[in-house]
């Protein structure tokens, strides 16, 4: 939900930004990916529980595997929100219709994404970045929805690098 704020605040506030970096946002998602995220949003608001399954979305099998400290350090942090709150959090996730005027952003903007992100998919950073004036996009190797931790080092190197030459 991070880069969806990020959006709207550069659509209303673009001149307090130097740039704008987007990692893993949504755009436009197909009736088949919307249907699937309404369907995760019903089962959580059932279970009062994020589905554990969301870590298999978020990172790579063989990135779990080595790193089970991370695993259920997210899985315990997941387990502690506050039901309440999250969900009306994750009820305006689900139900974003992109109604943001891209046209107003005119900050240097990075758009980034996990090359397996089924969730924030390439194809919408595709879009995004075809609609942002004075954008770039970066496609994260082997990256899922996570890749700020599992690939922390690409991901940083390629916000340095951004931030660096629009400083």
């Amino acid at each position: 939900i991070g880069s969806l704020i990020a959006r709207n605040f550069a659509t209303k506030y673009g001149d307090r930004l130097q740039s704008l970096i987007l990692l893993g946002s949504i755009y436009k998602r197909s009736e088949q990916q919307q249907k699937i995220v309404n369907e995760r949003f019903e089962q959580a608001k059932k279970e009062l529980k994020l589905s554990r399954q969301a870590l298999k979305r978020w990172f790579s099998n063989k990135y779990l595997e080595n790193n089970p400290d991370t695993y259920e350090k997210i899985s315990s942090i997941l387990s502690g929100n506050n039901m309440a709150h999250f969900l009306k959090v994750y009820e305006l996730f689900v139900k974003h219709k992109n109604e943001e005027d891209f046209e107003k952003i005119k900050t240097k903007t990075l758009i980034m994404t996990g090359e397996y992100d089924i969730g924030s998919t390439i194809k919408m950073s595709q879009k995004l970045n075809n609609i942002i004036t004075n954008s770039e996009l970066k496609i994260i190797k082997d990256g899922k929805h996570l890749c700020g931790i599992e690939c922390a080092d690409d991901v940083n190197l390629a916000i340095k690098n951004f931030v660096g030459k629009n400083e």
